[in-house]
């Protein structure tokens, strides 16, 4: 298997997620969609956390601000609007 540069990795990793992520778009809403890709935002940092060789720090405020952005997040791509039911 050949090896592969960054530049590779990172323009087959980008194309890949874009290709998945219209994929996805055929059965789940677009809200949802956003929701998933705004989590990146909170993903990285946590798994760079738990990956070894970053040594970043996450700080109680840092899990704060996390599930803060998680919240407004939720609220600002509607999904919780398709969650509701009309009666």
């Amino acid at each position: 298997m050949p090896a592969f540069s960054q530049f590779q990795y990172q323009v087959k990793s980008t194309i890949g997620g874009a290709t998945l992520q219209q994929m996805g778009l055929v059965t789940v809403s677009a809200g949802k969609t956003a929701f998933i890709t705004g989590m990146f935002v909170v993903f990285v940092p946590i798994f760079e956390y738990f990956i070894p060789g970053f040594g970043h720090q996450l700080t109680p405020s840092s899990w704060a601000m996390a599930l803060v952005s998680m919240v407004g997040l939720y609220l600002l791509t509607g999904c919780a609007e398709e969650e509701v039911l009309y009666l």
